[in-house]
């Protein structure tokens, strides 16, 4: 497929699955990428301050290539990846629960890379972890068409392991054209279409912005190229947030919701919500205070990537003076 959009010189658009090659000029991916996907966990494990981390995988060879993407991006950044856990037989919930039980206190951030039905297996031995009081877990949502419904369903259909619901974020990748905020940005509303559906209309509106802003600009010679380049830089809903292209990249910065839940309502709802767009930084809506288990915070690292750490162990700080 590369070598015949380079051949014809026609756009080439991805809209329902990642694009792991180097960038071409002629693609364009209505994805994110593994690379924007970890700068989005990034931000908010920024915002949380928690820099040491575990991820917990299946054997899936798509799951683990998304694994090892994100965690190259995240230890570029000066993260610590303190455990890797891959989990093949989620049936067995004692070896489940053994290796969970593995992961020190230290690594705060939980990173679950796998299917929802997966995860809530996980989240099932996660019930009877003595230290899960210690953590948060992530559970990384990959496709921004999929239907967040079916998903909380999924993770939530055993409301008898609250503890290790409570404890756990959804991560949802979001894009302008069929998730928004509506016009007092009170609320986040999900689009209730297909993945398909979805996908070809967000494509649609993309080609459509490509051309609109070619003729806007009285740009004469339109093929391939341009409308490829411009596709690139102009994609925005009717409200005017747009989503950017990471720089020399065929993949685009998605928006992230953080899905936190709420023990008091036994369902998902939106408590974060960022996007580029703020002088090169990501903007940052709070819909909600997240309600943690039992009422208990989990702080900060005491020394979050290297910064406000102590000189020494004591605090105290000596000086040697050497005479000749």
């Amino acid at each position: 497929m590369y070598m015949y959009a380079e051949l014809y010189q026609k756009p080439l658009i991805f809209a329902n699955s990642f694009y792991s090659r180097s960038c071409d000029t002629f693609v364009l991916s209505m994805h994110g990428s593994y690379a924007t996907l970890a700068d989005g966990l990034v931000e908010y494990l920024r915002q949380f301050q928690w820099g040491n981390l575990a991820f917990v995988t299946t054997g899936s060879l798509q799951w683990r290539h998304m694994a090892s993407g994100v965690q190259a991006q995240l230890l570029k950044q000066g993260y610590t990846i303190k455990h890797s856990i891959e989990i093949n037989d989620f049936n067995n919930s004692t070896t489940v629960l053994e290796q969970l039980q593995t992961i020190t206190s230290t690594a705060k951030g939980v990173i679950l890379a796998m299917d929802p039905e997966d995860a809530f297996k996980v989240l099932q031995s996660a019930q009877q972890w003595t230290g899960l009081t210690q953590h948060s877990i992530f559970l990384l949502v990959r496709n921004p068409y999929d239907n967040m419904s079916v998903i909380s369903a999924i993770i939530k259909q055993d409301l008898n392991i609250s503890d290790a619901l409570g404890a756990t974020f959804l991560i949802f990748p979001t894009v302008p054209n069929v998730m928004f905020t509506n016009g007092s940005g009170a609320t986040l509303v999900p689009h209730v279409q297909t993945k398909s559906f979805a996908a070809i209309q967000d494509a649609y509106i993309t080609i459509f912005q490509g051309f609109s802003s070619l003729y806007n600009r009285s740009v004469l010679n339109i093929n391939g190229l341009t409308l490829s380049s411009e596709m690139k830089l102009v994609n925005s809903d009717l409200s005017g947030r747009s989503v950017q292209y990471a720089v020399g990249s065929c993949a685009r910065y998605l928006e992230f919701a953080l899905y936190d839940f709420r023990i008091s309502d036994s369902d998902f709802s939106v408590a974060r919500h960022i996007w580029q767009g703020c002088d090169s930084a990501w903007c940052l809506k709070v819909f909600s205070n997240v309600e943690w288990p039992k009422g208990v915070v989990l702080p900060g690292d005491e020394c979050f990537k290297q910064s406000n750490c102590a000189t020494t162990e004591s605090g105290e700080l000596w000086f040697y003076i050497f005479l000749n």
